[in-house]
């Protein structure tokens, strides 16, 4: 599995309406490998949460299915 690092977490904008009943808030991530090349994933709270409370600054792995994972 390849490593990266979590260069930016910034919440979806929903402009004036909420987020719809029973979502959770959806958040653009970035991260960026070994070799600088950079990704974008659409991730929830709830996602980031389940691969170890992930955050700006953090290692992570990614699977095929691109759930994340932080490594300690």
């Amino acid at each position: 599995m390849k490593t990266y690092k979590v260069i930016d977490i910034h919440e979806k904008d929903y402009g004036c309406e909420e987020i719809p009943e029973g979502m959770s808030r959806l958040n653009t991530v970035v991260l960026e490998d070994a070799a600088g090349k950079k990704t974008t994933l659409d991730l929830t709270d709830f996602q980031l949460d389940e691969g170890g409370a992930i955050y700006e600054g953090d290692t992570v792995t990614m699977d095929d299915q691109h759930n994340l994972r932080k490594v300690k």
